[in-house]
């Protein structure tokens, strides 16, 4: 028995009867290779569930650990025996069990020195086994949820707002195009980053949540590689016993949804074939306008015109031409225009332009240039080297009367452009709605 190595029965059998029943097991070793053992507690059976029978030196133990922790934990002990400066060595290994299975242990080893020299290293080794499992569960969950809010690209973050600091996710990090390892987070820093024209909406987020305890907002967030995400944030304040705050939230990437959105706002909003807006979007403009002028005074005037001959052209060179002819006709126009001015096709070959800001004087400039335009628009039907001669009658209208609608501003430029058409085409006619 390992008990053979101390030197006083009576001590040797009181210190076995106290160890018996200890959660450790209590070791003893010669500083030395071969590192013999000078004693091992009773306890290794009921402690470790190990069979312990024949156990005299380092090496025997080793025998009795799983392959894989072996060789690197039998160097890590012999260098720790032969570090001077190291004094402590704590280590987690599996050993072989009763039921020939893998249990952990922890095993903690000191030495033991004597008028400056080490004359034994002295240990205890105690089942983490469960404690190891948990561990290793604990991990894999937060792996999982890691990888889970990485694809969902999703984050978590803990702010405390007392002292500037932030605690963020790994999957932040990455959202961000950030370094781990080189960046420190702070409530000041993060806040640099967000949009400028997002700043006030961030503001008026975080009083709202100290009047409510929630968080909510959507921004947008300036890399530093350059890109632009826009991204949703969700959290609740919490109050600790000292007044101060910790408010624990998320925040997850919305750049595609938001993106998506914007395209289906955009094709909501536009002709498919010319790309200008479309009749329902004119028809929403021009009543904002329209709302505008009856409550502040703002003047506007609304062009309309129709491309003359259409059918007649659609007939003798195809559908295809007559659509070259209306894309064109509309880019030219476009970029007459001004980025306040809304150009739309209101179905076929009708036009209408909304010109904020514009009386009937410059309104109609702007129509005899638009008219120029399309006189120097230079189509070529298939298989032609002519261009195509093409010509449009507008109608221009400045409101003049609040109480009119927006329906009855359509209906009176499209009478004045009809009349235009009257008058023999490529002609223009113009007047006060009042």
């Amino acid at each position: 028995m390992p008990s053979r190595f101390l030197f006083n029965p009576e001590l040797t059998a009181l210190l076995n009867e106290t160890l018996a029943s200890s959660p450790a097991v209590i070791y003893r070793l010669y500083a030395e290779p071969p590192f013999a053992l000078q004693y091992l507690s009773p306890n290794v059976a009921e402690a470790l569930h190990i069979e312990f029978s024949g156990i005299s030196s380092m090496a025997d133990w080793m025998t009795m650990q799983h392959p894989e922790d072996r060789q690197f934990n039998y160097a890590l002990f012999k260098d720790f025996a032969a570090d001077t400066n190291q004094h402590q060595l704590t280590r987690r290994y599996r050993l072989r069990s009763h039921a020939d299975e893998y249990v952990w242990v922890e095993d903690s080893t000191k030495k033991i020195e004597r008028a400056g020299l080490v004359v034994a290293l002295a240990g205890a080794i105690t089942n983490v086994h469960q404690q190891q499992l948990q561990a290793q569960e604990a991990a894999q969950s937060r792996r999982l949820l890691s990888e889970a809010q990485r694809i969902a690209r999703i984050g978590h973050w803990v702010s405390y707002p007392q002292q500037n600091r932030l605690e963020w996710s790994a999957n932040i990090y990455e959202m961000f195009g950030l370094d781990q390892q080189s960046f420190q987070p702070t409530i000041s820093g993060f806040m640099a980053m967000i949009h400028e024209a997002d700043r006030d909406l961030e503001q008026q987020a975080l009083k709202h949540a100290e009047e409510t305890g929630e968080y909510d907002v959507e921004h947008r967030v300036c890399c530093p590689n350059g890109r632009i995400i826009w991204v949703h944030e969700r959290g609740e304040i919490k109050r600790q016993p000292d007044g101060s705050e910790q408010i624990i939230g998320t925040v997850r990437d919305i750049t595609e949804a938001k993106e998506m959105q914007q395209e289906l706002l955009q094709l909501a909003r536009t002709d498919a074939l010319t790309g200008v807006y479309n009749h329902r979007y004119f028809m929403e403009t021009l009543q904002q306008e329209l709302t505008r002028y009856q409550r502040h005074g703002r003047v506007f005037s609304v062009v309309m015109y129709d491309l003359d001959y259409f059918k007649q052209l659609n007939d003798t060179y195809g559908h295809s031409f007559g659509d070259d002819v209306l894309v064109g006709c509309a880019a030219a126009m476009q970029q007459r225009l001004r980025d306040v001015d809304t150009l739309a096709r209101l179905g076929g070959e009708e036009f209408a332009i909304l010109l904020p800001e514009t009386d009937l004087a410059a309104a109609t400039t702007v129509a005899k240039q638009l008219q120029d335009c399309v006189h120097r628009l230079q189509l070529c039907p298939p298989q032609q080297i002519e261009p195509v001669a093409v010509t449009a009658s507008f109608g221009v209208v400045q409101i003049a009367a609040k109480d009119v609608t927006r329906d009855e501003i359509l209906q009176a430029v499209d009478q004045l452009m009809y009349r235009a058409k009257r008058q023999g085409r490529d002609q223009m006619v113009c007047d006060l709605l009042d």
